[in-house]
């Protein structure tokens, strides 16, 4: 059985191209955050196919089903995070030391360009799932194998604005002591603010 793969998703939290620590002393990883919208009939069969897998992989590894298995899965409804609302969330995440994931366009062209890689852009994921024990707690939880970028979308995070919209073109006969493009018009001298 090869690994599940996710219907296409507006990924957030994307970690592809740099692996990142949340905490100081934790691991690199690679990771990203799933966004499942239950009332997108692809993605709720997805989550209850994918809840189904974990728990019969927790069933053959623990001799039977824990009465409190963890699961990744979390109410998007819960969070701060407006992009959550109505959907089910839940992390992927791949250490350091494995490599990075590949990604590929829909053509399965490599995506070279990290430009390209971004929170807010579509793709699919595929998915190594593993069960964990820690203490008393039992539960499983989704490796991030490689990913299919589907689509552009609108980045997530605010990406700010672009440096060729923001300047105008220079030349060395432009004055140092203007603000070229600014809409300063205060010329009260004695104002002392930088701008």
């Amino acid at each position: 059985m090869g690994n599940p793969v996710t219907p296409e998703f507006r990924v957030s939290y994307a970690h592809f191209v740099r692996p990142h620590a949340i905490e100081d002393g934790d691991p690199l990883k690679y990771s990203c955050k799933i966004v499942m919208d239950r009332s997108n009939e692809k993605h709720a069969d997805f989550v209850a196919r994918l809840t189904k897998l974990a728990q019969k992989l927790a069933k053959d590894k623990f001799g039977k089903l824990p009465k409190k298995l963890q699961l990744p899965f979390s109410n998007g409804d819960d969070s701060d995070n407006p992009e959550f609302e109505g959907c089910t969330v839940f992390n992927c995440s791949k250490k350091e030391e494995f490599g990075q994931p590949e990604v590929v366009d829909t053509n399965l062209d490599p995506v070279i360009d990290p430009k390209e890689i971004y929170s807010g852009m579509f793709c699919r994921v595929s998915l190594s799932p593993y069960c964990w024990e820690y203490g008393n707690k039992k539960g499983v939880s989704f490796g991030l194998v490689n990913v299919q970028k589907t689509r552009d979308g609108d980045p997530l995070g605010g990406g700010g604005v672009r440096a060729d919209q923001e300047f105008d073109k220079w030349d060395d006969d432009d004055d140092d002591d203007e603000f070229s493009g600014s809409t300063h018009v205060d010329d009260d001298e004695d104002d002392d603010t930088p701008f």
